[in-house]
């Protein structure tokens, strides 16, 4: 016999039987114009990094290394919306579209979910879509390759919507559910997604179950929704064996993703990483730009403000009885707990952390979620001890801290693009043809605080973006082993990997690249620049006001020739192929 799902309380029925009620539409545009202003740094954004550079197509003549998504990585859904990108034409313009596209789509659909779970109030349901999509930790915002994963993320909100509506509802729709499980299928481009959709799975079947047998045990009505959500449930082991058949993991790429099974204590160490770079350092690094930057605050205050006062003025941020319980109290911040081990486990088992270098933080894009759910649970605890106005200012507070760390990532991320956009332009200029073919940088910039090395794919890319795509390579110096040729010359020979195009044995020169004085701090520059856009000043002026470049031509010092790497294999081959692994992956 098949069934309508309906919330198994009455608590969570009087909450989805008002689900039309409070799913007021203003708020739904509140939220959305509030994330495309904490976000709008990203549409003045045009910067390439990391794994960008060899990804796409920036100028006719620049030579792309895409195909290793497919036969290398093994991400055929990110290589079709990166392959998208290079044929508009303008791929940054193209995934910054994308990317703010999935920030609103996600934010929608993600609201409507947690709305029709009935779990939470309108006001903090608000609160929480608000952090998960604008979360702070997460520092890659503006990268272009990371636009596919919010989408992704996007898809999976999409997909778990229209779920909650065909289980919902007394009809079978096929449709929505074949759009709900092709939602789902895409948002699994990026593997972690798996994750936090087989757990917003079981929320809802714990959340809903059969209404014609809510005598029966939860463990039968459990069994009765798999059954009839077996598609659901099939769709991560179709997903894993078709990409691995069809698009297997190879070369560095293999021993990057493979599974290792940490010890405790290696388990607990990385576990503590994640909960340092997802939790600890945002917040301190809001409370920093907050205390420096009056312009920021109050900018932040006012969204904030706008997210916290429009709802209160209406009457919905108010905590009601029946949340006053411990038990009602308490159980966010449990869930949010599980769900951060969780939402870590992938990499975990796989012997992967983030650090401290904006690129890495990639793998945090799911951690607003646990840190959404912290957030009302200690709201909840200080509007039953207080009262509303401190739960107000307590949503206000987080908020913009949030936002300030949010854009003080933008800032940093978009002064990064202009230094090196300014090396490019002066290389361009004045070297007609480049002098050499493996350069060093020496980067003047990383002597001031607030400033992150580049990689090598970055320089090279940037090398061949000023030039043409006859084989070039560029790294820095100072933030590499003097065994790099080796290393990027093993690498090459791997078979997937993305480094192509390289000459390792050319001639040799340094690229000096000094700051011209006052250096600017990544907010002021990043200001100085969007006035700059505004006015519709010279760039090639705006650029040398930035930093000077010029290139001194002969051998690199400290730099061990590449005709020396059967003496290294002489010291382990096997370690040697690890460490030249964990090398690329940390470069790219």
């Amino acid at each position: 016999m098949d069934f309508e799902l309906t919330p198994t309380t009455s608590a969570h029925a009087t909450a989805l039987n008002c689900t039309d009620a409070r799913s007021d539409p203003r708020y739904s545009l509140l939220l959305v114009c509030s994330l495309l202003i904490a976000h709008a740094p990203l549409a003045f954004n045009n910067g390439l990094y990391g794994d960008d550079w060899l990804i796409f197509k920036i100028k006719p003549d620049y030579q792309t290394m895409i195909s290793f998504l497919l036969h290398g990585a093994g991400h055929p859904i990110t290589y079709l919306y990166c392959a998208l990108g290079n044929l508009s034409g303008n791929p940054t313009a193209f995934l910054n579209v994308l990317a703010l596209a999935g920030i609103a789509i996600g934010a929608l659909n993600l609201r409507s979910f947690l709305t029709r779970l009935g779990i939470l109030s309108e006001f903090e349901t608000l609160i929480t879509v608000f952090l998960v999509w604008s979360y702070a930790g997460f520092r890659d915002w503006a990268t272009k390759i990371t636009a596919p994963y919010l989408f992704s993320f996007a898809l999976l909100c999409v997909g778990l919507n229209l779920f909650a509506i065909v289980a919902t509802s007394p009809r079978p729709r096929i449709g929505l559910r074949i759009a709900s499980l092709a939602a789902i299928f895409c948002s699994f481009a990026i593997n972690s997604m798996i994750v936090v959709f087989l757990v917003g799975l079981l929320v809802s079947f714990c959340l809903l179950a059969p209404a014609a047998v809510d005598d029966q045990p939860l463990t039968s009505r459990m069994a009765r929704l798999a059954l009839r959500f077996a598609d659901y449930l099939a769709l991560p082991i179709v997903y894993l064996v078709s990409i691995n058949h069809f698009f297997p993991k190879i070369g560095p790429y293999r021993d990057y993703y493979l599974i290792r099974f940490p010890d405790f204590g290696s388990a607990l160490s990385l576990l503590q990483q994640f909960l340092r770079w997802s939790s600890y350092e945002p917040a301190l690094d809001g409370l920093h730009v907050a205390v420096q930057s009056n312009w920021l605050i109050g900018l932040s205050l006012l969204v904030g403000l706008s997210m916290v006062a429009i709802p209160a003025l209406h009457g919905i941020a108010d905590v009601p009885r029946d949340q006053k319980k411990l038990l009602d109290l308490a159980w966010p911040a449990v869930a949010g707990a599980a769900l951060f081990i969780l939402c870590a486990l992938p990499y975990i088992s796989v012997g992967i952390a983030p650090t401290g270098h904006f690129y890495e933080s990639r793998h945090l894009l799911l951690f607003g979620l646990p840190l959404g759910l912290v957030v009302i649970s200690a709201l909840r605890l200080v509007q039953s001890a207080s009262n509303r106005i401190a739960g107000y200012l307590f949503c206000l507070g987080v908020l913009s801290i949030n936002i300030c760390s949010l854009w003080n990532s933008y800032f940093f991320q978009q002064a990064r693009w202009i230094r090196q956009s300014a090396m490019i332009q002066q290389l361009e200029r004045d070297y007609r043809n480049p002098p050499a073919a493996v350069f060093n940088l020496i980067d003047g910039f990383l002597d001031y605080p607030g400033h992150t090395y580049y990689g090598i794919t970055e320089i090279t890319g940037g090398l061949h973006l000023a030039w043409d795509s006859r084989p070039l390579f560029g790294f820095t110096g100072r933030n590499e082993r003097a065994t790099i040729l080796q290393e990027i010359d093993a690498a090459m020979q791997m078979d997937g990997a993305a480094f192509r195009n390289m000459d390792l044995r050319g001639p040799q020169a340094t690229i000096q690249v000094r700051p011209q004085l006052p250096v600017l701090n990544n907010f002021e520059l990043s200001l100085s620049y969007y006035r700059c856009l505004i006015h519709f000043c010279d760039w090639q002026t705006f650029a040398d006001g930035v930093a000077s470049t010029n290139i001194l031509v002969g051998p690199i010092p400290n730099l061990v020739p590449i005709e020396q790497k059967a003496a290294l294999e002489l010291t382990g081959k096997d370690r040697f192929n690890r460490d030249t692994t964990r090398n690329v992956r940390r470069n790219e």
